[in-house]
């Protein structure tokens, strides 16, 4: 398990090289805003990795697409044991779309998934964002169960 995790990490950051626009820069049609989250952030001291709980979108209609945890991957290289998350966002079109969310526990040195208790999940959810609409992927990691899903700025779940 803790050698897969390596392997998706780094497969992850490769594939960020290959990620797809949603849309062209000067798109000027209606469109809508995801966000992707950290949450329960842990510095990890003088000799902890630092840790971050992400959820993320990363892939639409089967292209994958840049996310906050590639971000922070490619932001952080280089410096051990500490990290800071990077935030992403992007302009999604106003059409149904297939998603895939991506949760994880992720430490700012690879090492520390040997060490320490990891989480991931997976979800494919389909979504139909609302012109102007401002959306947010978030999750829950635990060892009871884990769960991704898409909420407005103001909680209410909108695909699960």
């Amino acid at each position: 398990m803790r050698i897969t995790r390596i392997f998706c990490c780094a497969l992850f950051v490769l594939l960020a090289g290959c990620t797809t626009q949603l849309l062209p820069d000067d798109f000027k049609g209606q469109t809508a805003t995801l966000r992707d989250t950290y949450a329960n952030f842990h510095s990890g001291g003088l000799l902890g990795p630092d840790s971050a709980q992400f959820f993320v979108a990363s892939e639409v209609d089967g292209k994958p697409i840049e996310t906050a945890l590639g971000k922070t991957l490619s932001a952080n290289n280089g410096r051990g044991f500490s990290m800071t998350p990077v935030p992403d966002e992007r302009r999604v079109p106003i059409r149904t779309m297939k998603m895939k969310l991506y949760g994880e526990v992720h430490y700012a040195a690879d090492i520390a998934i040997l060490f320490n208790k990891t989480y991931e999940t997976r979800r494919e959810v389909t979504f139909t964002p609302e012109p102007g609409g401002r959306y947010v992927v978030r999750g829950k990691l635990a060892d009871t169960g884990s769960s991704l899903w898409i909420e407005t700025e103001d909680g209410r779940i909108i695909a699960q």
